[in-house]
């Protein structure tokens, strides 16, 4: 994976951390802890595109394994939940 796609995953993930943290928000009226990011990420898959076009898929495993591809290639890393902070 090229830098600057490092650049626009770590925003991604962080535009859809808040999404999902605002919906939650929304209907408890507060942010997700920890063991909610978990219940929500553990098995999930994103798909998407950039502002050049080109395509991306995320996989972020139950096992804390993450899967990214895009056009231009793939690559492989970790995720996580530290107290209340998504990380990778």
């Amino acid at each position: 994976m090229k830098a600057n796609h490092y650049a626009v995953l770590a925003t991604a993930l962080f535009v859809t951390s808040a999404a999902c943290a605002q919906d939650s928000s929304a209907k408890r009226g507060r942010l997700m802890d920890g063991l909610e990011i978990s219940a929500t990420f553990s098995g999930m898959t994103m798909t998407g595109n950039y502002g050049n076009g080109v395509k991306f898929t995320e996989s972020y495993l139950p096992d804390g394994s993450l899967s990214y591809q895009d056009d231009e290639g793939s690559d492989h890393g970790r995720w996580f939940v530290r107290g209340s902070l998504f990380c990778t």
